[in-house]
């Protein structure tokens, strides 16, 4: 049967700070006419004046009857959101503000950061050094304006009243994800594995500043994003980051001091180098993990805290920045870590998550009806039973026939004294129970507990919805702490048996897709899909466990797969040397315990081979080998004996199977 035809749309989003009342169907602040009567008068203006370089200008709202001021660099517009009177802007500090924007012509999102003039455009350069610059100019600015009296809010808690009517506007690409500030704060329930890749995905982010000459000076939980669809950390806020070679005592640098994060070199000698950016790093993980919190630490094992802890507090915020580790050696630190929590893979396989959105938004909508029913219901059946009811006054409670319904019902429930009960009130108990109707399955919820689970969800679509429906799903699957991919596959056809087999033939079969595990979720159960795609059928009365261990057991199945040829080798040296036999049954024993990690089981092939080898010498040669082995042996190497030769194609053998999964 043909595969039906398949499209794939990039999933629209908007920052949470964008008040979805304020878009339009298609996700823009314009609608499409007022975008092309815009762009119509920018063009009008740019043809009148003589071109000098690049265009800049900001045009204010009633210069081009907009809802919005314009920024216009060249032939890229954008419409400037909100910013701190509707408490819609990025953040404000010391060094300016920071609104949204975006880019009338294709909808997407950018930051400009609003700041006072810098002669030498320090900022700006760096921005465009590490490829996050989209535009800059400068314009004068009223008294009136809010950014005039941010800075005069400023600069009165030094006691100053000064400020400069001059602004800079500096636009750059917008940040994805979540800050590690909020990460600390919003009790994220990740693994330990999760954890570390973020960490590493930090360093990694500042290596490419670093390789660039840069020393960032202001590195925080805040000033630090992740985004978990694209396992992609970004560093953000260079206001004031400088080029190495101009930092040395210059007497007009300034110094950032953020509390818990400041190195001791920079307040004893005043100096900035990569060794400060490590120190702030080193603070920043230290936080990010808890690790001043043993007890509410993310890291639950001991083994594992005791290490990141050491590591983090003793060598990261060594008080002697030639102690600390170059930013290198702390990424091989912490791959290493990584590549312990995992049994011979490096890192762990990425887990990505399919579900059709039609069946989704069925169950989600039948949840809410079901919700309104009951609610109705209960209502009705209180009601009339209140109507029901005939209570005679006593001398313990002669006053309830004054009180209202719901009043009633609690006192019913909670009478006082109880020795003053009688039997009326007892049946006014037993009257006032509602029956209670057998739960109905809610699907929803299995899909929300499910979903939760993988590292990155895409979506499957008959139609293509409106930009702003589609932005709306994604805010209330995020809400869920769902990640979200940028994916969405379109198909005319509802039946996954047909869907999922044409998703999985159009993903790239190469590169990133070797070292991801697809699943389809649904609560259908006549779908029968291909290899290659692991089906999750949810049903209401599991838990969250019942489909970790689903996603466990297939995610492992590669894992296991190449275990047993390992282990099929090493049977052959287990029978003839007891330090073949001891090793396997080492490895084995990490290996159920989910610990034999790739370097452990190189180091142990490695230290294997030596004991044998040794053995080797002082020994008569090994028994030969059976007739059942010999196809194998005949394979080996002569220059060496067969032990460990087949050592050493166990080796190679596991190299291959990790660079089949590109992870290598």
């Amino acid at each position: 049967m043909p595969f039906p035809t398949i499209s794939e749309i990039s999933l629209p989003s908007a920052p949470k700070k964008v008040n979805l009342d304020d878009l339009s169907l298609d996700g823009k602040l314009l609608s499409n006419e007022s975008v092309a009567k815009t762009i119509s008068k920018i063009e009008r203006i740019k043809d009148s004046l003589p071109k000098k370089g690049q265009f800049a200008r900001r045009f204010k709202k009633n210069e081009l009857d907009t809802p919005y001021d314009i920024i216009a660099f060249d032939n890229n517009y954008y419409a400037v959101y909100y910013g701190l009177k509707r408490n819609a802007d990025l953040g404000a500090g010391g060094f300016g503000y920071v609104k949204l924007v975006q880019n009338i012509k294709t909808g997407d999102w950018a930051v400009l950061k609003l700041t006072v003039p810098d002669k030498k455009n320090t900022e700006y350069l760096i921005l465009q050094k590490v490829d996050l610059a989209l535009g800059y100019l400068e314009r004068h600015v009223a008294k009136n304006n809010s950014f005039i009296e941010l800075q005069k809010k400023q600069h009165a808690h030094g006691g100053g009243t000064w400020w400069v009517p001059e602004q800079a506007n500096l636009l750059m690409h917008l940040a994805e994800g979540v800050s590690l500030a909020e990460l600390y704060k919003g009790n994220y329930l990740l693994a330990a594995n999760k954890w570390i890749e973020i960490i590493l995905q930090v360093l990694k982010a500042y290596k490419k500043i670093k390789d660039k000459g840069i020393v960032h000076k202001d590195l925080k939980l805040d000033n630090i994003f992740y985004c978990f669809a694209t396992n992609k950390a970004t560093i953000i806020d260079f206001g004031a980051s400088r080029k190495k070679r101009t930092l040395l005592n210059h007497p007009k640098e300034k110094f950032i001091y953020s509390k818990g994060y400041t190195a001791p070199e920079i307040e004893n000698k005043k100096e900035y180098s990569e060794a400060s950016d490590i120190y702030a790093l080193g603070a920043t993980f230290f936080y990010l993990l808890h690790l001043n919190e043993p007890t509410q630490s993310v890291m639950k094992d001991p083994e594992l805290y005791k290490k990141l802890y050491s590591y983090c507090f003793s060598c990261m915020v060594h008080k002697d920045p030639k102690d600390r580790p170059s930013t290198e050696e702390a990424i091989l630190f912490f791959e290493k870590i990584q590549g312990s929590l995992s049994n011979l893979l490096p890192k762990p396989f990425r887990k990505i998550g399919l579900f059709s959105v039609n069946e989704y938004l069925r169950y989600l909508n039948e949840a809410k009806n079901l919700t309104k029913e009951s609610l109705t219901e209960a209502v009705a059946d209180f009601t009339a039973k209140d109507e029901q009811l005939t209570v005679q006054p006593t001398f313990a409670s002669y006053f309830i026939h004054l009180l209202t319904a719901p009043f009633k019902r609690f006192y019913s429930f909670h009478p006082s004294p109880a020795d003053f009960q009688t039997t009326t009130e007892k049946s006014i108990d037993k009257s006032m129970q509602i029956e209670q109707k057998p739960e109905q399955k809610r699907y929803d919820r299995s899909f929300i507990i499910t979903l939760k689970l993988f590292d990155e969800v895409w979506l499957i679509d008959t139609a293509q919805r409106a930009t702003k429906e589609y932005i709306q799903l994604r805010r209330e699957l995020e809400e869920q702490r769902i990640t979200v991919g940028q994916r969405c596959f379109l198909s005319e056809s509802d039946d996954l048996n047909q869907v999922i087999p044409g998703v999985l033939n159009q993903l790239d079969t190469g590169g990133a897709a070797k070292i991801q595990k697809y699943f389809c979720l649904t609560a259908q159960s006549n779908i029968q899909l291909p290899p290659g795609v692991c089906l999750v059928t949810l049903q209401p009365e599991q838990d969250e466990n019942y489909y970790q261990q689903i996603i466990d057991a297939y995610t492992s199945l590669d894992i296991q797969e190449e275990y047993q040829t390992i282990k099929t080798s090493l049977a052959i040296l287990a029978s003839q040397s007891q330090s073949a036999k001891n090793k396997l049954e080492e490895f084995d024993k990490r290996f159920a315990e989910g610990k034999l990690s790739l370097d452990y089981l190189k180091g142990g092939l490695k230290q294997l081979k030596k004991e044998i080898s040794a053995l080797e010498k002082n020994t008569p040669s090994l028994e030969a080998p059976g007739h059942s082995h010999m196809a194998f042996f005949s394979k080996l190497s002569k220059h060496n004996s067969t032990s460990t030769q087949l050592i050493k194609k166990i080796d190679s053998e596991i190299d291959e199977w990790l660079s089949s999964h590109q992870m290598i």
